[in-house]
């Protein structure tokens, strides 16, 4: 779960290397479930055990793949680097305006 909640904030490389992580742990939990399954314990769990584990293994397997063309979070909040720094306002009315336009008036 945490890495769900990880592949949603991080972008970039770091995404990738969550999503390495994930597949690694998937293969982890199929192994160890695999063992479980052979030592003779009832089928049900360990074979349920396996199934997420392949489902954890193969998202992170896509998160390595795919990762780069994913929006990263937050990204669509971020200021606009081309807009134009607002003139200097005196009145208190003149500051309002420049909030409601989107503008830091303090600036």
């Amino acid at each position: 779960m945490a890495g769900a909640g990880a592949l949603l904030a991080l972008k970039g490389v770091l995404r990738k290397v969550i999503g390495a992580l994930l597949t690694a742990t998937g293969l982890g939990c199929v192994a160890a479930a695999a063992a479980g399954l052979a030592g003779g314990a009832d089928p049900f769990w360990p074979a349920l055990a396996i199934v997420g584990g392949l489902v954890v293994a193969a998202t992170g397997a896509l998160t390595v793949k795919a990762a780069g063309s994913w929006p990263s979070m937050g990204a669509r909040y971020e200021r606009p680097v081309h807009q134009q720094v607002p003139k200097k306002s005196e009145s208190k009315a003149d500051l309002w305006d420049a909030l409601d336009r989107g503008e830091d008036p303090t600036s």
